[in-house]
């Protein structure tokens, strides 16, 4: 089989390395999944930092962490569903 020489001499980009930024910081695993579970449905992905260090040692916390671009809306739509105004609720009843 032959490679087409279109595509063998095409140059690949390379991407730069994702920088990501701890957003907060969370006590407990449940609260860190929830958070992170409601910023992927927002579209962000995000991660989660040390949740199995904190199980073991109990210092320093789960670090929520998303890209740096991400970081200012991240912290928005969090600050929001902490506050009640973002909320799943139906407040019409």
């Amino acid at each position: 089989m032959q490679l087409d020489p279109k595509i063998a001499n095409e140059e690949i980009e390379e991407s730069a390395p994702l920088e990501l930024e701890t957003i907060a910081t969370y006590k407990l695993l449940y609260q860190a999944e929830i958070a992170r579970g409601r910023l992927e449905a927002e579209g962000i992905i995000a991660f989660l930092a040390d949740e199995n260090m904190n199980s073991l040692y109990s210092v320093g916390g789960i670090r929520l962490r998303v890209a740096s671009e991400d970081a200012l809306l991240a912290r928005e739509i969090l600050t929001q569903v902490e506050s009640g105004e973002d909320s799943f609720v139906d407040s019409t009843e």
